[in-house]
């Protein structure tokens, strides 16, 4: 049996929650003729002035700048300091795919 039929009080938490949320305004916007209607489209349109406020101040923050330091290359394994010894020779007039894919 589910958990919220065997505990139906723990149901009203998740109800109280709800109320709050933009797809329990759409409902109360569709199904209603009254001021429940104007509720739910008011929840919506609240939803959406915060979200808008909230990207407009993550846009107006000053970007970080991110600067690689400049340090000593140091190979971590001799087979990454010989592997471009192992690539191939790309001749001047033939493109890399037909030097590699040659018979």
């Amino acid at each position: 049996m589910p958990y919220l039929q065997q505990h139906p009080h723990a149901v009203h938490p998740y109800l109280v929650w709800g109320k709050w949320t933009p797809p329990y305004g759409a409902a109360l916007a569709m199904t209603r003729a009254d001021l429940s209607a104007v509720w739910g489209l008011g929840l919506i349109v609240l939803w959406t002035a915060l979200l808008g406020a909230a990207m407009v101040a993550l846009e107006r923050r000053p970007a970080r700048a991110r600067v690689a330091t400049s340090g000593k290359l140091q190979w971590a394994a001799v087979t990454n300091a010989s592997a471009p010894s192992l690539a191939p020779k790309r001749h001047p007039d033939r493109p890399v795919a037909a030097l590699l894919f040659a018979q």
